[in-house]
């Protein structure tokens, strides 16, 4: 209702509605007092008085529609034209290459500020910077990143001055809609005044209300040491480029820029992101990752409790321990102090949404974000991912090439068009040739090892995982959560036991629910996994009727085994048809479809007719990843293993894959995909 009334205000309805009462009034007065004078009939009078009320509606309509320019009467911008797009500034110093880093850190900064205008649609810094020195026109532009308007500008600093050149063009008829240059003293303070002014303009321009918060926050100075300020650009720019070098040097750029200025806010989230991302990049640990995050998070909100951005991280890392619902929160807080931060969007729906298994709204939110962002490579492989979980796996291959039509050096598309044809395709071949894809491209992303090692495993190549399990531990990166679970998987393939109850409990150190780590060390002695359990899962252990979901009924069943031998089987009977129910709303393939676990209960219900012709369906279906787990290790399956009907089917596996790894062989020598680095 409020946003309702700010639109009435914007466009002038109350104001024309006032004066247009005014003039009825007066028209309808003086009708009244000469047409009698002019010898005219009584309702002349009557229609001037029902013709001044008719109009009114007329006019406000008109005032709604149209709006009074220097050029005539113009169609009053609708909600979907309050979108602007800030193309990346070019450089006008002197010093080139020294400066360049200050024209993006300016174009960053006022990208930050405008996303706080909820009446904007903002698009982020990842789509506007692939039109840097761009030959398209500005309607070309507008039509790619469906915006109404295009900032372009200039930075040139010169000694203790600086000046900014800007100019607003509507897409539509690349016509200047508003444009200024600002002259001031080279001074942090007039930066960011600077482009509190110019965030101020656009939206005065495309006629979006700025509520009195808003007007606040682009108004502040987060800093005004200009050495601080310095550094944060560039730690920005270094952490954008996604390369770990470049991510180990904005950390430090950060680190100085909060040394130099300890009262930055946005320093502190500049090093809790960088800790974040190169969590997910590199072989930097969980608890590395915490040590730094957790007091650099809480910081920068006690510096500026309004700062969306650390509310986002914030969010993340109560993900990481458990607190969903407090991850939520911190999410929501964001969303609501910056509606334009796609990022927020996109963690929302991947990380948060997406993990406790809420898909469609996870879509939502994601597609909201690709609105913002349309050229992130990234948020397009998690649209993708998402429609993988919903089971759409056409849609989620055609998003995942989308991202390499976007970045054709994308490692990670690679990856997850390797796990489509893995999980849902039922190509091993084609999921190992674009795993190692991937490889080539980001040869030090020791994550993608794993992924190469469980394709491998697949195909009974156990010599070539042995390569790349040396090759974690000749880089440390052994007891990384990306690494652990191919590594793990090899010691269970060649049957090492010492090894995997040891890098099991490296997983259960990291991740006390891990489900991997949990199923290792409780098949080798079921009383040690219950009290794991325990700990991990106490809900699991009510009798009232367990609450099983995304998160844990992978766990529950692997649980319910272990309570078998221990002889609770009334619980283990409880959580097996909790489970069985949940199992129902899942697809099957896919990277997070439910795979066999349909199978491992029916088999743990004593229902071994239903589970063997569940298992023959599923391979008929497409089933393949990890195959050779669960037909050879798994406990819930041992009463299914004696069965001729079951060693049929796992030799049948184990001959197709034979004949695809000699495929891969033929290949390999070809040249068609490489070896194993």
């Amino acid at each position: 209702m409020a946003s309702f009334f700010s639109k009435l205000k914007r466009r002038h309805i109350f104001r024309i509605g006032i004066v247009y009462l005014v003039v009825g009034w007066l028209l309808i007065q003086l009708a009244d007092t000469t047409f009698p004078a002019l010898n005219l009939p009584q309702w002349t009078i009557t229609l001037v008085t029902v013709l001044v009320i008719l109009g009114l509606p007329i006019a406000l309509i008109i005032a709604w529609a149209f709006e009074v320019t220097p050029k005539g009467l113009k169609k009053t911008r609708t909600v979907a034209d309050q979108s602007v797009a800030v193309l990346p500034f070019g450089n006008r110093s002197a010093d080139k290459e020294n400066a360049a880093f200050f024209a993006d850190g300016v174009h960053d900064d006022l990208l930050t500020q405008l996303s706080r205008i909820a009446e904007l649609k903002v698009i982020s810094r990842t789509s506007v910077m692939q039109y840097r020195d761009t030959d398209k026109t500005i309607p070309e532009i507008g039509h790619d990143l469906g915006v109404a308007a295009i900032l372009e500008g200039s930075v040139q600093r010169a000694g203790n001055t600086v000046r900014i050149n800007v100019q607003l063009i509507d897409t539509r008829t690349d016509e200047h809609l508003w444009a200024e240059t600002y002259n001031r003293g080279l001074t942090a303070a007039n930066i960011f005044a600077i482009q509190g002014e110019i965030a101020a303009a656009i939206a005065t321009s495309l006629q979006a209300t700025l509520t009195r918060t808003e007007k606040a926050r682009i108004g502040q100075t987060p800093t005004e040491n200009l050495e601080s300020l310095y550094a944060y650009q560039l730690g920005r720019q270094r952490l954008a480029n996604r390369i770990i070098p470049d991510m180990k040097d904005a950390v430090a750029f950060f680190e100085k820029s909060v040394e130099i200025d300890p009262n930055f806010a946005l320093g502190y989230v500049g090093i809790a992101d960088a800790h974040q991302i190169l969590y997910d990049y590199s072989a930097e640990s969980l608890e590395e990752m915490t040590s730094h995050v957790e007091p650099a998070v809480a910081k920068a909100l006690e510096l500026d409790p309004h700062l969306a951005e650390a509310h986002s991280i914030q969010g993340r890392l109560q993900m990481f321990g458990g607190d969903y619902s407090g991850a939520q929160q911190a999410y929501s807080k964001a969303a609501k102090l910056n509606p334009n931060d796609a990022s927020n969007l996109h963690n929302l729906g991947y990380m948060y949404l997406n993990f406790l298994g809420r898909p469609h709204e996870a879509l939502e939110n994601l597609m909201k974000a690709a609105e913002l962002d349309p050229l992130s490579a990234i948020l397009t492989t998690h649209i993708g991912e998402t429609y993988e979980l919903l089971g759409e796996y056409d849609k989620a291959l055609a998003q995942h090439r989308k991202a390499l039509e976007i970045n054709p050096n994308f490692a990670y598309a690679h990856i997850n068009i390797s796990n489509l044809q893995r999980y849902s395709f039922a190509d091993p071949v084609g999921a190992l040739h674009s795993c190692q894809a991937a490889c080539d491209i980001d040869p030090d992303n020791t994550g993608f090892f794993q992924v190469l090692m469980l394709r491998y495993l697949d195909l009974g190549d156990k010599d070539s995982v042995k390569d790349l399990v040396d090759l974690a531990y000749d880089r440390g990166a052994e007891r990384h959560p990306n690494v652990t679970r191919g590594i793990l998987y090899y010691y269970l393939c060649i049957g090492d036991d010492d090894k995997v109850r040891q890098v099991a409990q490296w997983r259960l150190e990291e991740d006390p629910g891990n489900a991997l780590g949990l199923f290792v060390v409780a098949a080798g002695n079921a009383e040690y996994g219950r009290e794991k359990y325990s700990a991990a899962y106490p809900n699991l252990f009510n009798h009232k009727g367990p609450g099983i979901d995304y998160v844990n009924y992978v766990a529950a069943t692997d649980l319910a085994s272990v309570l078998q031998r221990l002889g609770e089987t009334d619980q283990a009977n409880l959580l097996l048809e909790n489970c069985a129910d949940f199992v129902s709303t899942l697809p099957r393939l896919g990277r997070n479809g439910f795979g066999i676990t349909d199978v491992r209960i029916l088999a743990l219900q004593g229902k071994k007719e239903q589970a063997l012709a569940t298992l023959r369906g599923a391979i008929d279906e497409g089933w393949r990843a990890d195959w050779w787990l669960y037909l050879k290790h798994d406990p819930a399956l041992e009463a299914l293993y004696s069965e001729p009907e079951f060693t049929a089917m796992r030799d049948k596996l184990s001959a197709e894959m034979a004949t695809q790894l000699a495929r891969v062989r033929e290949m390999q020598a070809s040249s068609e995909i490489p070896t194993a680095p």
